[in-house]
């Protein structure tokens, strides 16, 4: 499969808006605008991506992440 989008998303989310779905804390609250495109696992990220980080072995990927926003516990959030 060359294109992992099944269906185009129908419409676009910022980082503040997926926090207040999620209930979320965003970290730094400047970048509540950030526009979210896509969502991606911890191992790609992704210059616009949504990236879940969840568990010890995902925590470690955090510093060199490339990603509009991660949703992770807060234990981690200090790691990015």
């Amino acid at each position: 499969m060359t294109d992992p989008v099944f269906f185009a998303p129908s419409r676009r989310y910022t980082a503040g808006e997926v926090a207040n779905l999620t209930g979320s804390v965003l970290v730094d609250s400047g970048h509540s605008d950030i526009s979210i495109e896509a969502l991606a696992p911890a191992s790609e990220g992704g210059e616009n991506a949504l990236v879940f980080v969840d568990g010890k072995r995902n925590s470690a990927l955090m510093p060199s992440l490339r990603a509009a926003a991660v949703l992770c516990p807060a234990e981690f959030a200090g790691k990015a």
